[in-house]
């Protein structure tokens, strides 16, 4: 799943693409210090600049980009350009882009660019992000055409070291000391997901990392805006890619993602992210932990009501109300029918209103009665 952003970011965001289709996509500038006296700098510079003028964010056969990584993003819907995955709303909306420098590695040029406008009125600018995307000439079929790279697997094997445990490949620093242990933990938690649920393994990759900051710049983002704060664990998942940082090599809660969305494409969004909290934790925490921090915030605010639930964002920014109580409602729901009711649950449709439906029909609780079951069964947790 994409990272989950605070109301703040998201309202932030909103900005900065107001501020980006003020001002076509067209909008392309270079940095002075990048030479394009030099042939194979310029050339570098006009793919990606025809790229970004190519509606990058659109799906179709883009010749601009590389068959092999095109080919192997087919499973996944065919979104083959990671950064266009990143960033909501999209980097390639309208946002100014700078090219700041290309630098030819061994023939891989890597390209930095800059996203972001200038401020109407004058104040500092509005940066989204700083990113970096590779070319290259004379591609595998032969015609010599420059095409674009991702990234992250040009980044991962320069200077990341790997390991296969089980389904499970893991990526990792070379100042990390690899924990077989909690790798075969996660071997055994994937084989009794499956079971579970009755759904095949898949190979896996797994990235993890002490910062948040080692995973975006291995994935080509030198700065992306976000809030400050305390640096605490963080997870998501892309196709079949984890991402972790600060867990090791035991995060359950995006193996989830990976193993069961694409076998459940009609869940609502609670319930998406309650089952990975319910059976992996979120934050490095089990489902437990949030839901004694959220019974702790319900008791003191009654005036909450929780038969609005989709109004509900974060409690704060280690707990989320679709993780804590998404994760408490999948419990109870298990608790009442086991894995067959909760499938029915997870195929029940992505409305609220089918969620709303399901509550009603699975567990057996309607809408106007969900605030005060709810806050009884919280009370177990104060």
């Amino acid at each position: 799943m994409k990272r989950r952003r605070s109301g703040w970011e998201q309202a932030f965001f909103i900005s900065l693409l107001a501020v980006g289709q003020s001002v076509a996509q067209s909008s392309i500038s270079l940095h002075p210090l990048v030479d394009t006296t030099q042939a194979d700098i310029r050339q570098a510079v006009a793919l990606w600049t025809t790229y970004l003028r190519a509606h990058p964010d659109s799906l179709y056969d883009n010749p601009y980009w590389n068959d092999a990584e095109k080919r192997a993003s087919a499973a996944f819907g065919g979104r083959f350009d990671l950064l266009e995955r990143e960033f909501e709303p999209t980097l390639y909306r309208g946002y100014p882009v700078q090219i700041l420098s290309v630098v030819n590695y061994n023939g891989l040029y890597q390209i930095k660019s800059l996203f972001g406008g200038n401020n109407p009125k004058g104040r500092s600018p509005n940066l989204v992000a700083i990113t970096n995307v590779y070319a290259r000439p004379g591609n595998a079929d032969g015609t010599g055409r420059w095409q674009l790279y991702n990234a992250l697997p040009i980044n991962r094997d320069r200077l990341w070291q790997g390991q296969r445990v089980g389904h499970v490949q893991y990526y990792f620093p070379h100042y990390h000391a690899f924990d077989k242990r909690k790798a075969r933990q996660l071997t055994d938690f994937i084989d009794q997901l499956c079971r579970d649920f009755e759904v095949p393994p898949q190979p896996i990759e797994y990235y993890l990392a002490d910062t948040a900051e080692e995973l975006r710049q291995l994935r080509g983002i030198d700065y992306e805006a976000t809030l400050s704060g305390t640096s605490k664990p963080t997870g998501r998942a892309v196709d079949n890619r984890v991402f972790c940082s600060g867990l090791g090599e035991f995060y359950p809660h995006e193996v989830v993602h990976v193993l069961l969305n694409p076998h459940f494409p009609n869940q609502h969004p609670w319930v998406v992210e309650g089952i990975a909290t319910w059976l992996g934790g979120s934050r490095g925490q089990p489902l437990a932990w949030h839901l004694q921090r959220t019974a702790t915030y319900l008791a003191q605010h009654p005036e909450l009501n929780l038969a609005n639930l989709f109004a509900l964002r974060n409690l704060d920014e280690y707990t989320d109300y679709r993780y804590a109580l998404g994760g408490l409602l999948c419990q109870l729901i298990h608790q009442k029918g086991g894995y067959p009711l909760l499938k029915q649950v997870m195929n029940a449709g992505r409305s609220d209103a089918s969620l709303y439906q399901a509550l009603d029909t699975y567990l057996g609780v309607p809408r106007t009665q969900l605030n005060t079951y709810l806050r009884e069964q919280l009370s177990a947790y104060l």
